[in-house]
């Protein structure tokens, strides 16, 4: 099969577009099994949870500093055809948004005729005839330093650096330095764009072969590859720049294929006591949502037509509580959200009785199939975003907002106020239970801890419920807000 890439300048390369969310892209990966049967997530240093669409996911790490592991990024790598070329997307921690792409070249290993004290030097060749490359109309040619200079211009001097696929570099910085390899690279950057040659540091003054090809290539905003720009919302349109070969033309198919994918997403969801939940759209739209008021044309007018529907008939918690949680629910997966709609009666119709946010965490049972929801728990002793272990959430809710690690998942009663500590308002949650995910290795039991949130003293905007799943790193997989009639 025919691979060809088009590059863009702090833009993309082929269809990746900088900005555009992790659940979006393997959407579109998903959607084209022939051109992408196989692809692998990566989160932390080796935990690689997702192999290929269908396929088991991997057994990951034991849990290590839940911190560290919210600040890392994730890693999607996708097989560029028959090439033997692969694309390494990395996606920020925070916003789960693409913020750098690196093309691998293969390599060939031959034998240069320059000698190195007793043995010859071997020089890896990186060929692109399986894998043209095109930029602003024209197919490049090999991408030696001599082409990429006399295509691109002159611009600041190469630098010796550690090769990087946008996670790899941050892992060792966490194990330490002692930890380099004589695995470096010569990089040569553009804005936006970067080529790297593979290079021995123990040669001393390690230059690559003039006629060797760079073995990665670099799209990302900002100046250095190594430290590119944040990208904490949807690039609206193609950069341009005037003239030469950074100038572009106007959208093309896959430019809008890309745009319709992740035309609108959520910036953040506010959700405080008392108070409506307050959301803010990429499109600049506030929607505000009330428990026990919001209607359902309400959400539809605010949100527009989910992407799900499905009936709210599980019935495995009946034995917990004497209420009928009838209703319909409408998923919102591009936005991160659930949203629990009661039935509608002959005198009134259904309002908005619960919510859940989903934290879209790496490793657990629903990773993959909601957007992140950047949700923030704001209390008068401080906030919790979606990034922050549980400790933090839990500290906050629980009157100890100076509490720098958990005490364990189950509140202590001794110092907690307005929190339901009752042995069983702790339970544990095991997903790989569900039939769909028969046969997952990946040890996926979560902890639902109850907290009530609110004062009581409005009827209809009190929240009466929080619960909070937690996963077995200690970082929050999702938040259910519930009315009282359903808590």
């Amino acid at each position: 099969m025919t691979y060809q890439l088009d590059i863009i300048p702090s833009y993309s390369l082929g269809p990746f577009v900088l900005g555009r969310t992790l659940h979006s892209t393997l959407e579109y990966l998903r959607s084209r099994p022939r051109q992408h049967p196989v692809f692998e997530i990566t989160h932390g240093a080796t935990e690689k949870c997702v192999s290929e669409p269908g396929a088991q996911a991997q057994i990951p790490n034991p849990p290590s500093a839940t911190s560290a592991l919210a600040s890392l990024p994730v890693l999607v790598s996708v097989p560029a055809g028959s090439s033997g070329a692969t694309i390494h997307l990395s996606f920020s921690a925070s916003a789960q948004r693409l913020q750098l792409v690196v093309l691998r070249m293969p390599a060939t290993v031959e034998a240069d005729d320059r000698q190195t004290g007793s043995s010859a030097q071997h020089v890896e060749s990186f060929s692109l005839v399986a894998l043209p490359l095109t930029c602003d109309g024209r197919t490049l040619p090999s991408l030696t330093r001599a082409n990429v200079h006399r295509m691109f211009g002159p611009t600041w001097p190469a630098k010796l650096r550690t090769p990087t696929d946008g996670l790899t570099n941050r892992v060792q910085s966490r194990v330490g330095k002692g930890a380099a390899t004589k695995a470096q690279e010569v990089t040569v950057r553009y804005p936006g764009l970067a080529f790297g040659w593979d290079v021995d540091a123990s040669l001393g003054h390690p230059e690559p072969p003039a006629q060797a090809s760079a073995s990665r290539l670099y799209v990302y905003q900002g100046l250095d590859p190594h430290d590119p720009d944040a990208i904490d919302a949807p690039i609206p349109a193609r950069p341009r720049t005037g003239s030469g070969v950074l100038s572009h033309q106007d959208k093309t198919p896959s430019d809008q294929d890309a745009a319709s994918r992740d035309s609108v997403t959520m910036l953040r969801a506010s959700v405080q006591s008392d108070q409506p939940v307050k959301i803010t759209l990429s499109t600049g739209a506030s929607v505000e949502l009330i428990l026990n008021e919001t209607t359902e044309q309400d959400l539809l007018c605010d949100l527009g037509t989910p992407n799900a529907r499905s009936l709210a008939q599980d019935e495995r918690l009946g034995i917990q509580s004497s209420h009928a949680n009838r209703g319909m629910f409408y998923n919102y997966t591009s936005l991160g959200i659930d949203a629990l709609v009661s039935a509608a009666t002959s005198t009134s119709s259904g309002v908005l009785t619960k919510i859940i946010f989903h934290s879209n965490n790496p490793g657990t049972a629903a990773f993959g199939r909601y957007e992140r929801c950047p949700w923030v728990v704001r209390t008068a002793r401080g906030d919790s975003t979606v990034t922050e272990p549980f400790a933090r959430l839990h500290a906050i809710l629980s009157g100890n907002a100076h509490e720098s690690s958990a005490k364990g998942l189950r509140p202590d009663p001794s110092d907690v106020v307005n929190v339901k500590t009752q042995p069983d308002e702790t339970m544990e949650l095991d997903r790989g239970a569900n039939p769909e995910l028969e046969g997952l290795r990946l040890d996926v039991r979560s902890t639902l801890v109850g907290f009530t949130f609110g004062s009581g003293e409005n009827d209809k905007r009190e929240c009466e419920g929080l619960i909070v799943e937690v996963d077995r790193s200690g970082l929050v997989s999702s938040l259910t807000l519930a009315g009282p009639a359903v808590f």
